[in-house]
């Protein structure tokens, strides 16, 4: 299992790092039309808008890691390992909950998006905002995943 997220997680990354590639060149794109040719394209902002958002829900969807936020857990660290699992699997329960409890509304409101398109392009808002949906997703399936390898290592012992 922990090989198949893996290979998710490289594809991401591959995937996101392409879109921002995409966004830069964008972005170069407007620069010189604007300053070389005097004119813009309004498309160039929205479709740079539009990845930025598929960018962020994706990175932290797949590629961010536990290590790479900012916690601050000085009252958690005055307790021994086990209590820290603990609080830890509290944690990660109250945050899929919330996820789980999220989809329905969120769901409701991307699928009445799709009346909407954007301004210029003209894409359905629900195909944007869809991603937000697969950042619930996966939210969902990382604590559970989380959660259970906490009750394993509880169950034992490894975690004193």
């Amino acid at each position: 299992m922990k090989k198949i997220i893996s290979l998710i997680e490289v594809a991401v990354s591959a995937i996101v790092s392409i879109m921002l590639l995409i966004i830069f060149s964008i972005f170069c794109i407007n620069v010189i039309s604007r300053y070389i040719f005097s004119t813009s394209f309004g498309w160039t902002i929205e479709f740079s808008l539009i990845l930025w958002l598929w960018v962020i829900f994706l990175s932290a969807s797949f590629t961010l890691k536990d290590s790479d936020h900012v916690s601050l857990n000085s009252f958690v660290n005055i307790f021994p390992e086990k209590i820290k699992a603990i609080f830890k699997a509290i944690s990660l329960l109250i945050l899929c909950i919330s996820a789980i409890f999220m989809i329905e509304p969120v769901w409701d409101y991307i699928d009445f998006l799709l009346i909407r398109p954007s301004d210029i392009l003209g894409i359905p808002m629900k195909y944007i905002f869809i991603v937000y949906m697969i950042f619930l997703a996966s939210l969902i399936i990382k604590s559970g995943f989380s959660i259970f390898e906490i009750l394993i290592r509880l169950k034992n012992k490894k975690i004193t």
